[in-house]
């Protein structure tokens, strides 16, 4: 049974898609246009599937698993193509792609990102040799980096830091190429206020709309934002909205596909997908 704080929070997101504009929504992602299409189990996948990206260059979906930690390649229709243990990663979390052959990959703790070039992914995925930036201090209490974005337009990452407390940053020169190097992040933090959300687990940066996407595993929510932060709109990820039969479990990571399909990764190994249906 939802809360009266949560039938608030439901009141004002109908409230602000149904006073926005039909020339915003039209260049938006718009998220009350999608509808559920399915779920499946990723193949290879027990547990711990934490983030998604899709890759144009390789026709690829790729999914990060924090323990053990590994890296999963998928075809577009999600057969497997690969399987890549990543040697001395410490709970990676967060995923994305810079546009331009280099995978991201968010340590959790470490609160690091660690550049991973598409061509390194022909041999063993050594942490040591590859180049890395650091966001924060460590975070030894498992409430660290959570999830990533990337605007290959402005080279500015995304991260969050998943609660207690909850933050948003940009960061500047996230993308370190240069074997066995290690960099001091740039980091401007951004208010969430307005966002209203529990946690934040994932994001995903669409270059068509300029949008982020923001995931809240705890609020139940995926939330759409313009280029200035502020909510546009919203999907509901409790079971009795958006045609799920029960709630999303552990919303965990999300991406935009080929087509404009809409993906969230949820653990143990669930994929729930979406398309757009506009009239």
């Amino acid at each position: 049974m939802l809360s009266l704080f949560e039938i608030d929070d439901a009141v004002g997101q109908l409230w602000q898609e149904r006073i926005t504009p039909a020339q915003v929504r039209q260049r938006s992602i718009w998220l009350p246009d999608y509808r559920f299409t399915g779920r499946l189990q990723l193949p290879g996948v027990q547990a711990n599937a934490s983030d998604i990206v899709y890759v144009a260059e390789r026709r690829s979906y790729f999914v990060v698993v924090n323990s053990p930690a590994q890296l999963y390649e998928y075809t577009e229709d999600f057969a497997l193509k690969a399987r890549h243990e990543l040697h001395g990663f410490e709970d990676p979390e967060a995923l994305a792609y810079d546009g331009n052959g280099n995978l991201l990959i968010g340590e959790e703790r470490r609160q690091s990102v660690v550049t991973l070039p598409l061509s390194r992914l022909q041999g063993p995925i050594e942490r040591s040799e590859l180049g890395t930036l650091t966001i924060a201090e460590r975070a030894d209490n498992n409430r660290g980096l959570e999830g990533m974005a990337f605007d290959p337009g402005s080279q500015v990452l995304f991260a969050s830091r998943e609660q207690r407390p909850l933050r948003l940053f940009e960061v500047a020169g996230a993308v370190q190429p240069g074997a066995a190097v290690s960099y001091q992040a740039a980091v401007s933090v951004l208010g969430v206020q307005r966002l209203r959300m529990d946690d934040v687990s994932a994001m995903h940066y669409d270059l068509q709309s300029r949008h982020l996407l923001v995931l809240s595993d705890q609020s139940r929510l995926l939330a759409e934002l313009d280029s200035g932060y502020a909510p546009v709109s919203f999907m509901d990820l409790e079971g009795g909205f958006n045609g799920l039969d029960h709630s999303m479990p552990q919303a965990e990571g999300v991406t935009l596909g080929p087509q404009r399909q809409l993906l969230i990764v949820s653990e143990p190994n669930l994929l729930y997908r979406y398309q757009r249906v506009t009239d």
